[in-house]
């Protein structure tokens, strides 16, 4: 067996392993025949989407490090029993989190790992609920502490399925960065923080770029310098 071959093989085996929790995670993938500096968010339409099992996809696959964002963007279900959310029924299509051509940047995550030893790593969101508001969120997380035990442990279940190895956490954004900190075991995460890669953020990206010596030139082309930076970083980084 060649090495290209064995290296498809193990990825093969990392997309059925985790196969259940493909409603709510994804791998940081992105088509390979798009050209340098071309995930923009003029073509995101057609270029960010997660190319399946194909062996180039397979090959790359990893488990040292995984990208988490906080949870699923989008509307509560107010009638839904909060008790039904859990890791395995996400609410995306299989592997499509983190790779949607909508109103969101993850055009830019494909530019920022491409051509580096992170292409390929996990991605997922810390918790299952599906909202785009944080204080509902918060409030949910308050007012339901046994429910947020549960998603930790659930978290963890799925993080010991792909790899029994420690690993980083590159957590987008602040709050994600504190969760994290403060709801998992330091000796099985090393947990860094990532400015969260939001227009809105912008502000924050800029910061990034001065505390990293990183010149600003335009979002698109400076906060993937400002991501790799992190992930060579092997102190946590905050801006």
């Amino acid at each position: 067996m060649n090495y290209k071959t064995s290296h498809r093989s193990v990825g093969d085996s990392l997309l059925k392993r985790m196969q259940a929790y493909s409603g709510l995670s994804s791998w940081a993938v992105w088509s390979d025949q798009v050209p340098a500096h071309k995930f923009t968010v003029a073509n995101r339409a057609s270029t960010v989407y997660f190319p399946g099992a194909s062996a180039a996809a397979l090959a790359c696959l990893q488990t040292g490090t995984v990208f988490v964002a906080m949870n699923p963007g989008g509307v509560l279900d107010g009638k839904r029993d909060l008790a039904t959310y859990h890791r395995t029924n996400g609410p995306f299509v299989p592997w499509a989190n983190f790779h949607y051509p909508g109103g969101k940047s993850d055009y830019l995550l494909a530019e920022s790992v491409r051509g580096t030893p992170w292409r390929g790593s996990y991605m997922t969101d810390l918790l299952p609920l599906v909202t785009s508001k944080s204080a509902e969120l918060h409030r949910v997380l308050r007012a339901n502490p046994a429910l947020e035990a549960r998603w930790v442990c659930e978290f963890e279940e799925e993080m010991a399925l792909l790899s029994s190895d420690p690993m980083t956490l590159i957590c987008f954004s602040r709050p994600v960065h504190q969760w994290a900190t403060k709801h998992l075991p330091n000796n099985k995460f090393h947990i860094k923080y990532a400015p969260h890669i939001s227009p809105a953020n912008g502000n924050e990206h800029k910061r990034c770029a001065d505390m990293l010596n990183i010149r600003w030139v335009s979002r698109e082309q400076t906060y993937p310098e400002i991501l790799r930076a992190i992930l060579h970083n092997n102190n946590c980084l905050i801006c």
